[in-house]
């Protein structure tokens, strides 16, 4: 399994389920529907605070929640 992360923040939307991904996120590329469906929008990079927009903050909360809210 590989981990990929968001690039952007973007909500995903298949019809019956509404996900909130933040930048940063951590998705598993293999069985997350978010990461299947939209393979566009992840990186392999992992997040680094101060570069590209990951803030202090954002940094603290994907330590804490690595795969952003819960699918």
């Amino acid at each position: 399994m590989s981990a990929v992360y968001a690039k952007e923040s973007f909500h995903w939307n298949n019809g019956t389920t509404n996900v909130f991904v933040n930048k940063g996120a951590k998705r598993d590329s293999v069985t997350s529907p978010v990461a299947v469906a939209e393979p566009a929008e992840f990186i392999a990079s992992p997040p680094v605070a101060g570069q590209n927009g990951i803030t202090g903050i954002l940094a603290g909360y994907l330590a804490t929640y690595p795969n952003g809210p819960e699918l």
